[in-house]
């Protein structure tokens, strides 16, 4: 078959290149048997289609709510097509420019829900959750050293995924669907990353890296009646694309992948689902023309009890010796694209912000729906009393010339023509006005109430979460203790959350350890973080830090900070922790004044750059003392040559260096957390930033003003002077052997030496 420009072949274009590859051990078509393709096909179209009903209800909710996101809340029910329509919307046999004359204006909304749902996303959204990651076993190296390269590697997948952008997404998808699906996979991609090249081989090949996703209900399908993301035979992520891009992505069945090529199962409801409200339109007819170049892109992964409901036991067998951990299988509408060996454990994960039954729990935002409708209609009926309220006024058309009013232009003191007046009748008496409608008091206070204080209790968005005056509160310590109260209640959404995220970090890593070919390098010169894959083959956990405190935004750091800073003027300890340089480096963060040079920070980061690469090389050995000539010193008492014992392999600078905050500086590392693990998995590397340090102190010693001499020393001086050598020795010994003023006599008690 000829090649056709929508059909690239493997040899021009390899994979990588023009598309994305996701997965370099997928296996292509051509090398799984068909009989195996038509297997997993049919199993997921029967998963698929399980829950048929119970799905279509969690879509239809969904699709409402993400419609009331984007502002489209005048929604009507069609029973016919079973979905969620936008009246005075047009489409099919409607004139075209209808629309907006037909609309009446009190349909407009005051989108309360979407309000309410950024307030709740801010909050969650101001720090990324924190993470700890531990060895499986404590003692063994391997294992330690892989807990602390996963630190590195954590900031690294977080900075290459846009992690606070996407976390914002996230808080979306919360305050709307409810449960999300995170995926967790290494994308090779030159179109996105670039080229690098490949140590295997020495070619360039497409770069990749760390991919974290993130999907809602409408997107990912699930057994609803379970409970545990262990108890899931299988799940069902399905999007749309382009149909370029997918047969730029499968070169080997290019020609197999049609336009407008829907999932299996129920995917053609959901499909239109995900299209209306990625468009903003529920007509079929107006979504029309994006069914024409795009395809549904579905990944099934099936856990292997799934595999026991292929009726073909040998079929059965044959999945099973080659998926034992689970298999996922791709499709572009229904053609099979690739399957690989994986298990959904470890590249999946769910969240359900808000505890429920089944896989069919609230979403954030739920609570609120029936709060906006209400809202907007009383809204309706107040616009609409003030539009069209004002009472009509009635007349006698046999007496007034109703032609002539309508005929002439509205000005002050206008004529109006009168014919033949009955005298005995007053000209009142031939008008009737309608009295005007009136809005009711409490119908204004009670559309105050459902937009402020149940609204409030309903989602947890206090007032003091996210900015607003309150009433009975009047000092800023109030403020305070309300806002922390407020985010008191946010923190049963805030922990499932924080799991949810240590499992994604711990799939990162663990996708890096199985798909990367080379070390990790981020960042440059000395500043640069380097990872070498050995570091990653140990076995690790990652758990959610155990503050259950929920976090807190830049500016109230800022705030504690500078309180911290007001306090130290008054307590020593204060003052001497902020002088600390590692709180020197938050000072000069906190200030926000990127111009401001704050003594030490430099310096710190200097050491920590040194310390990097300390941790990369060896102390140099001893070695003999060479004189000027270049030949070994000789100790004259000894008569061996002179030994310099060993020293780190970075020297320092006794002039120029801020030797006292360096020699803190690694102090510091050693006793953390960092320094004790280089202790156990680099020993060498360790030795050599203590040599460092040490090289530090000795420098910062010698450049102290040497002690005042003591009486005792000054006597012996004036002995030696007065008396000569012989007589002064016993004096100059005594001076020696004293202890300094001030400290106890020998025998003297521990707690006397500690004073």
């Amino acid at each position: 078959m000829a090649t056709t420009p929508l059909e690239p072949q493997d040899d021009q274009f390899p994979p990588g290149t023009i598309a994305p590859q996701e997965h370099a051990d997928s296996i292509a078509p051509d090398d799984f048997p068909e009989e195996l393709q038509n297997a997993l096909r049919d199993l997921a179209r029967e998963m698929a289609g399980r829950d048929k009903w119970l799905r279509r209800w969690e879509v239809q909710k969904v699709r409402k709510a993400r419609f009331f996101w984007r502002g489209n809340q005048r929604l009507v029910w069609d029973g016919q097509n079973g979905q969620w329509q936008i009246p005075y919307q047009g489409g099919q046999g409607t004139n075209s420019g209808s629309d907006a004359a037909d609309r009446p204006k009190y349909l407009d909304t005051t989108n309360i829900y979407q309000a309410y749902g950024k307030s709740v996303i801010a909050a969650l959204t101001q720090n990324l959750p924190s993470v700890r990651f531990e060895p499986d076993d404590p003692k063994e190296p391997l294992d330690i050293q892989t807990a602390s390269a996963a630190e590195s590697l954590r900031k690294i997948v977080e900075r290459n995924n846009d992690m606070p952008r996407k976390q914002v997404e996230l808080g979306r998808l919360f305050w709307t669907d409810g449960r999300v699906i995170s995926y967790t996979h290494f994308v090779s991609d030159k179109q996105k990353f670039g080229m690098e090249t490949n140590p295997q081989t020495g070619e360039e090949a497409p770069a990749g890296q760390e991919v974290i996703d993130f999907y809602g209900v409408l997107e990912g399908k699930v057994p609803l009646t379970l409970q545990e993301f262990s108890q899931l035979p299988y799940v069902s992520i399905s999007v749309e694309e382009d149909i370029l891009n997918l047969k730029a992505r499968y070169p080997d069945v290019a020609d197999k992948i049609t336009a407008g090529a829907t999932g299996m199962g129920e995917d053609q409801y959901e499909r239109i689902a995900r299209l209306s409200v990625m468009q903003g339109v529920s007509m079929l007819t107006q979504s029309g023309d994006s069914l024409s170049h795009l395809v549904t892109h579905q990944r099934i992964w099936f856990r292997p009890c799934a595999f026991l409901a292929v009726e073909d036991d040998d079929i059965q067998q044959q999945l099973m010796e080659k998926f034992p951990d689970g298999c996922a299988a791709v499709f572009s509408g229904d053609t099979f694209c690739e399957a690989r060996a994986e298990s959904m454990d470890d590249c999946l994960a769910i969240c359900r912000p808000l505890p429920g039954d089944g896989q069919d729990t609230p979403s954030l935002g739920d609570v609120l729906i029936s709060v906006q409708e209400r809202i907007n209609d009383l809204l309706d009926i107040q616009i609409e009393g003030y539009e069209y309220g004002i009472g009509k006024t009635y007349v006698d058309s046999k007496i007034i010339d109703t032609k002539a009013i309508q005929d002439q232009k509205s000005q002050p003191a206008d004529y109006v023509p009168v014919i033949n007046p009955n005298p005995a009748v007053p000209l009142a008496g031939y008008f009737y006005k309608e009295p005007s409608y009136t809005v009711a008091p409490d119908m204004l206070k009670h559309i105050d109430d459902l937009k402020g204080s149940i609204a409030q209790f309903l989602t947890g968005a206090q007032p003091a979460m996210f900015g607003g005056s309150m009433e009975d509160q009047k000092t800023a310590s109030g403020y305070a203790m309300a806002r922390d109260q407020a985010m008191g209640q946010m923190g049963v959404i805030w922990r499932p959350i924080k799991s949810f995220y240590a499992a994604i970090m711990a799939q990162a890593v663990k996708c890096a350890s199985n798909n990367r070919t080379k070390d990790i390098v981020s960042g440059s010169g000395t500043s640069a973080t380097v990872i070498a894959m050995p570091d990653l083959k140990g076995n690790i956990h990652c758990f959610p830090d155990t503050d259950e405190n929920f976090p807190e935004s830049w500016t109230q750091k800022r705030a504690v900070f500078m309180q911290l800073m007001q306090a130290a003027a008054l307590n020593p300890a204060i003052a001497q922790l902020l002088l600390q340089p590692d709180n020197q480096y938050l000072f000069k963060q906190y200030m926000g004044l990127d111009d401001m040079k704050v003594p030490g920070a430099d310096s710190r980061n200097k050491q920590l750059a040194e310390i990097d690469e300390l941790l990369a090389s060896e102390p140099i050995p001893p070695q003999p003392v060479a004189g000027p000539d270049g030949q070994p010193v000789v100790d004259p008492q000894t008569g061996m040559p002179q030994i310099q014992p060993p020293q780190s392999s970075v020297p320092i600078d006794p002039e120029y260096d801020d030797n006292a905050l360096e020699y803190q500086e690694c102090k510091a590392w050693i006793n953390s957390d960092a320094g004790r693990t280089a202790k156990i998995t680099k020993p060498n590397g360790f030795e050599n930033v203590r040599l460092h340090g040490l090289a530090h102190k000795a420098a910062m010693l010698a450049q102290q003003a040497p002690p005042a001499p003591s009486p005792e020393m000054l006597k012996a001086l004036a002995a030696v002077h007065s008396h000569g050598a012989a007589q002064g020795a016993a004096a100059m010994h005594a001076a020696h052997t004293a202890p300094p003023q001030g400290a106890p006599p020998p025998g003297a008690p521990p707690q006397a030496l500690a004073a």
